[in-house]
């Protein structure tokens, strides 16, 4: 079928040299092969991310009968959306890495805090424990006064 296609092509060719008398290495036609169904299977195959645009582009705008310049700039341009897409999906996720490093600094620094808290609080609830046992030995203590009275008497 290739070969085919290339000997039409070439026949092609040299009756537009013939009716348009344009020099031969300037103007080449080109018989298209592909049937417009496959290029639903091509699209298929770029939108799965098995086909990239290098093969996919080319093949449906060939099919649809686009010149070559057409062909080379609509891979061009899909080659740079593409490359513009993933360095945006890069910078979301970078970006989204820096936030959640920052959460866990963040969190690990709340956590320091709330030990410096608890151990303070710690601190002061055995301050508060060691003045209340030296209130109650105070209130234990029997009171020298009475017995001090009793002995004046």
């Amino acid at each position: 079928m290739t070969s085919l296609a290339k000997d039409i092509s070439a026949v092609l060719s040299e009756a537009y040299f013939d009716v348009y008398g344009a020099e031969e290495g300037d103007t080449t036609l080109e018989l298209i092969t592909a049937p417009l169904a496959a290029s639903e299977e091509v699209l298929a195959l770029f939108t799965g991310g098995l086909c990239p645009a290098e093969v996919a582009v080319p093949s449906v705008l060939h099919a649809i009968g686009a010149t070559k310049d057409q062909i080379e700039d609509a891979v061009k341009q899909a080659v740079k959306e593409r490359d513009r897409m993933r360095d945006n999906e890069q910078n979301t996720a970078d970006g989204e890495k820096t936030s959640k490093d920052h959460e866990h600094k963040t969190k690990e620094q709340e956590h320091a805090a709330n030990e410096q808290r608890i151990v303070v609080e710690i601190e002061q609830a055995k301050a508060n424990v060691r003045k209340t046992d030296a209130e109650t030995a105070d209130i234990k203590k029997p009171d020298p006064a009475p017995a001090a009275k009793k002995a004046k008497k």
